[in-house]
């Protein structure tokens, strides 16, 4: 029949769970943060700090990254990496 949500106004017939594609998807969500923990763990295994969602960096010198709330990094080698 149709339903109506208390919190919208959703009309029409009942949705239908597909629960299938949603366990596929909780799959497919658990194998990207398992492979990347792992990669993480791998980098830092190897002596790399590892600086995730620092926002914003900038090098304010040839050896030296800065994020916005003031945090610095000084290295021989910096990587910056921005995700998607």
């Amino acid at each position: 029949g149709s339903v109506r949500h208390r919190f919208a106004t959703w009309r029409g017939p009942r949705p239908e769970v597909d629960v299938a594609a949603t366990l596929a998807n909780a799959q497919r969500v658990a194998a990207y943060l398992y492979e990347r923990k792992r990669i993480a763990d791998h980098i830092r295994s190897c002596g790399v700090e590892l600086v995730e969602e620092a926002g914003n960096a900038r090098f304010v010198d040839a050896t030296t990254v800065a994020v916005a709330d003031g945090r610095t990094w000084t290295g021989d080698r910096i990587i910056i990496a921005v995700g998607g």
